[in-house]
């Protein structure tokens, strides 16, 4: 911040009136003519002082461990704490209102911001397509100038003192340019196309993320209560081996051991808890909301999955190559960098101009010039032309450009098709992830329901002094994976299904839950 306590120059006096008023008093007066020059001189001096008033100082930490807090004028802050109570604000399900799959990925779709940026990029590469078509329409421009002349020689009657204003106008197309503007629109255009394609790949992200964080939320539920089920397995156990030992038929080994196991169920079971919180703040934050917002998820309903016979994998693979949005948007990527080598080949050649301009000055004369008979009071002057313009040598710039347009429609080239190898692969590991978490659920099933008869004849047969604590336990153990088991294989169908259709490039809202 400038302060300025003293004048730093006496300016001259001005009073502001009608350029033609100052031509008409100031005839024959060159004190006059000096103070409007002088104040030329001194305008400039003028906004460059007033520009450095709007500097600002803005004080930042100086000693390590010092805390930045920032000046009082700022108002970012208010500003975040506004954006934050648009988002408090925003429409969700009454509390206890249960809403499904369906209405999460609705509700992402609606208010995570990753989407909004999505649609602001696209918006962005479309005015930058409007910035290419506007080279097919004139450039007109206008202006103003005023100016004072004076210039001193020995002889008096060979001075120059004249102050000269006008206005100015000017309207220029271009005509021909072998196809430049046209690749540039064109370059642009595709930008366009690839962008939107970005946008739907975009959405088919978080239409996936939205599932993913909605499976997974229950799956964290769904272990939460299998630990509960752990505890109160491990509860049962060690009561069973205290009762035993007051009752003479156990020891205090035994006891300590199932107290152990107790112990350590209480800890994992609190360990689950805290991953519930998290899986509903990914829940949340994928469907643009607060992590306090009050919201009830409709747990899925159980469906017969899909058998996708392996023939079909093919089939997925080509669609997945004409579908994918990443894809698309690559292709039209490739296109605009075609575009752009073309724009470049025309930088080579000629230009072909046509142009219009006018302009108008109001002269006024003092000293000597005034008696002039041949000096004119106005002269308007107007020019048409037709030009070629031909950079015969530019120091190899643009030779270099177009050598630069080559090699990264070639790269884009290579790209496309790493990216369509990679597409193949996706579909491939995701189709066969998909078979094995069906082969894989049918093994949990199993394995769960062996791991339970097993507990139950340990519990039987240790109440009847013929199993062990450590059998009790060990069967124990078993079923808490099993119970692990089964819940990571009931949910890796859903999200395995759901990565299998994103990998072909689906992009839709799922109907029901399934």
């Amino acid at each position: 911040m400038v302060h300025i306590t003293k004048p730093l120059l006496h300016l001259p006096s001005l009073y502001i009136m009608p350029i033609d008023h100052y031509m008409t008093n100031m005839k024959g007066n060159p004190q006059a003519v000096n103070k409007i020059a002088e104040l030329l001189l001194v305008v400039p001096l003028i906004f460059f002082i007033i520009s450095l008033s709007g500097c600002t100082t803005v004080k930042t930490p100086s000693l390590p461990g010092e805390v930045w807090a920032p000046p009082k004028w700022d108002r970012s802050q208010k500003e975040a704490d506004l954006a934050w109570k648009a988002l408090k604000s925003r429409e969700l399900p009454q509390n206890g209102e249960k809403i499904t799959l369906t209405d999460v990925v609705i509700i992402s779709l609606k208010n995570n911001p990753t989407a909004m940026e999505a649609i602001e990029k696209t918006k962005a590469a479309k005015a930058k397509l409007k910035q290419a078509e506007s080279s097919w329409f004139p450039q007109v421009s206008i202006g103003a100038k005023g100016e004072i002349d004076k210039q001193h020689t020995n002889r008096k009657s060979d001075d120059i003192d004249h102050m000269a204003a006008g206005p100015s106008a000017k309207i220029e197309m271009l005509l021909l340019d072998f196809g430049g503007r046209a690749s540039r629109a064109k370059e642009a255009l595709y930008g366009l196309f690839s962008s939107s394609y970005q946008y739907n790949q975009t959405i088919q992200d978080l239409i996936l993320n939205a599932e993913l964080s909605y499976f997974n939320y229950f799956a964290a539920e769904a272990t939460r209560d299998a630990r509960e089920d752990d505890l109160n397995n491990a509860k049962t156990t060690w009561v069973s081996a205290d009762s035993k030992m007051k009752a003479g038929l156990g020891t205090l080994v035994d006891v300590l051991q199932a107290k152990s196991t107790y112990d350590n169920a209480l800890y994992t079971l609190e360990d689950s808890r805290e991953k519930v919180k998290i899986a509903w703040a990914d829940l949340a934050t994928v469907m643009g909301v607060p992590a306090d917002s009050r919201f009830s998820p409709e747990y899925p309903s159980t469906i017969s999955p899909p058998d996708i016979p392996q023939e079909e994998i093919s089939v997925l693979i080509d669609q997945a190559l004409g579908e994918r949005p990443d894809i698309s948007a690559l292709r039209a990527s490739v296109k605009s960098k075609k575009a752009s080598l073309d724009a470049a080949n025309s930088d080579l050649l000629p230009t072909l101009n046509m142009g219009y301009s006018a302009e108008g000055n109001q002269y006024a004369y003092y000293g000597a010039e005034k008696n002039n008979p041949l000096n004119d009071k106005r002269a308007d002057a107007q020019t048409g032309y037709i030009s070629v313009n031909w950079d015969i040598f530019d120091g190899f710039n643009n030779y270099a450009r177009k050598k630069e347009a080559e090699a990264l429609y070639a790269a884009e080239m290579y790209d496309l098709s790493r990216a369509e190898l990679k597409a193949s692969a996706d579909v491939w590991n995701k189709y066969y992830g998909y078979k094995t978490s069906l082969s894989k659920l049918t093994a949990a099933r199993s394995y769960f329901e062996s791991a339970k008869g097993s507990y139950e004849l340990a519990t039987e047969s240790y109440s009847a002094g013929l199993k062990t604590i450590l059998d009790v336990l060990q069967a124990q153990k078993q079923l808490a994976d099993a119970r692990s088991t089964l819940i990571a294989a009931r949910f890796s169908v859903f999200t395995s299904l759901a990565k299998l259709a994103h990998a072909t490039g689906r992009i839709g809202v799922p109907q029901g839950d399934q």
